[in-house]
């Protein structure tokens, strides 16, 4: 194989659209709590960004801030936990066939980040926005 032509292989923390995190948070910024990432997720990383950043006060969040200057991931919850997702994934990694279909991301919310297009993209971020204001209002 010639040097240059090997691609990486994505993640499930990475969006394979976009090439960014699903999540990133800002030093300072808290972890959104799990049950808050399906109310909050939309289909763009930039704009989960976005959320995060300028709804972190609002939201429900764990009580310790981020340190780090950058940080990544997504709540383990959404990892893979058991034997066989695990022997699937490793297989698929030496055949190098992790498809899009294949990311856990895709797994979590499929009725959401299948509807990539702008319109739909706007309308969740709408959506969002209104779950925010009504948690800030309470």
């Amino acid at each position: 194989m010639k040097l240059g032509s090997f691609k990486p292989l994505l993640t499930d923390i990475i969006d394979p659209l976009t090439k960014q995190p699903w999540f990133e948070y800002n030093a300072g910024e808290k972890l959104i709590r799990i049950n808050e990432t399906t109310n909050t997720f939309v289909q763009e990383p930039s704009l989960i960004k976005e959320m995060i950043s300028k709804y972190n006060h609002v939201l429900p969040t764990y009580p310790k801030p981020m340190k780090a200057k950058i940080n990544y991931g997504i709540p383990a919850k959404y990892l893979r936990n058991t034997t066989e997702e695990w022997l699937d994934l490793f297989g698929r990694i030496k055949t190098s066939l992790i498809s899009y279909e294949n990311q856990i991301m895709s797994k979590q919310f499929p009725e959401i980040i299948n509807n990539r297009d702008k319109d739909s993209v706007l309308k969740r971020k709408e959506q969002v926005l209104k779950y925010i204001d009504s948690i800030n209002k309470n």
